[in-house]
């Protein structure tokens, strides 16, 4: 498929209507079009520059974009919800998962191959991006991470500057020659693409370090080597704990406003200084009837508590008493109980 005839670009000016984007070519997956994967029928070897005439897309724009990942991700879940991508002895992945996925093993074996063999043998970088998109980050990893475990955090990671990341398992053209793109490292798509990247992303994974894979090694070699900058990718933090995390935030905030306002000696604040203080130091006020606290530092594995003592004209010394429902002062020397303050 010729990409400038596609658009309208050649010499004859005749080009796709934007209705047709939207139609499937023979051979594409169920739901897909042309602007699905705008490379599709393409002749690989051209595309990537490894035919005898040369040219193709630069080696250093062989790229995904974000989205590219987000897509991915999408396919890929439909791809095991249909049984393209099934588990092996040795990657027994879990079909329900949605946390790590099969590896990456699994998925250029099953699904990448034979997707890109069909689409015109490109990588599926290309087939998504014809044009080519010029590196700005670039992505190692270490092949034994499940595909939802990588795409998950490469996405979060994302910086906002980057544009276009070179991931070798979607970058290379799996169905063609390889092993004459790698024979000289230096020379090497992964080479070519540092060269061109600014940022490199480091995707750790639940199952071994990344560098126990000798390509790894030498892709951090060379990023220290280009001074680049190097990030490390972390998972999507979960909704549940962010609102875990603000509430934890509030408590604390309000117990250190109350507890900056207790000098004034002003018995309600005081009180509930004490009830958050409690309340956030882990110790209980719900049980009746309550908790007698006299003067003094109350040590709770690293957290401490002073409750102080509050003078009297007579001299007398009063504790708190602290529940749940009601603040009271009591008059140790004098017996009874005074001032209470409710809630």
């Amino acid at each position: 498929m010729d990409g400038t005839k596609l658009d309208g670009m050649s010499d004859s000016g005749d080009g796709v209507p934007i209705q047709q984007l939207q139609q499937q070519v023979e051979g594409m997956p169920d739901g897909w079009g042309i602007s699905t994967a705008p490379g599709w029928g393409m002749d690989g070897k051209k595309l990537h520059g490894m035919s005898d005439g040369g040219g193709g897309v630069a080696i250093d724009s062989w790229c995904l974009t974000r989205e590219d990942f987000i897509f991915l991700r999408a396919d890929v879940k439909k791809a095991i919800a249909s049984g393209q991508i099934r588990p092996t002895e040795e990657d027994n992945f879990d079909v329900a998962d949605n946390k790590i996925g099969p590896n990456m093993y699994t998925v250029c074996a099953q699904y990448v191959q034979p997707l890109t063999q069909k689409a015109g043998s490109m990588s599926w970088a290309l087939m998504r991006n014809p044009e080519g998109l010029k590196c700005d980050l670039f992505i190692t990893h270490g092949w034994v991470e499940g595909i939802v475990e990588l795409i998950d955090k490469v996405v979060y990671s994302w910086l906002v500057a980057n544009k276009a990341a070179y991931c070798c398992v979607f970058s290379n053209p799996k169905n063609l020659d390889i092993a004459s793109l790698i024979r000289i490292p230096r020379e090497s798509p992964f080479a070519k693409s540092l060269e061109s990247a600014t940022h490199m992303l480091v995707v750790p994974n639940q199952s071994t370090s990344i560098y126990s894979r000798l390509w790894c090694v030498y892709e951090a070699y060379l990023a220290f080597s280009m001074d680049r900058v190097i990030l490390t990718a972390t998972a999507p933090i979960k909704r549940r704990v962010l609102r875990f995390l603000a509430w934890q935030c509030l408590f604390l905030v309000l117990g250190l406003i109350a507890g900056i306002s207790y000098y004034q000696v002003d018995e309600k604040k005081t009180a509930m200084f004490l009830y958050l203080s409690l309340s956030l130091s882990g110790t209980s006020t719900d049980d009746a009837p309550g908790i007698s606290l006299q003067a003094g530092t109350y040590v709770q594995g690293s957290r401490q508590l002073v409750v102080p003592q509050i003078p009297t004209s007579a001299g007398h010394q009063f504790s708190w008493h602290v529940s749940r429902k009601c603040f009271s002062r009591t008059n140790d020397n004098l017996g009874g109980s005074c001032s209470c303050i409710c809630q």
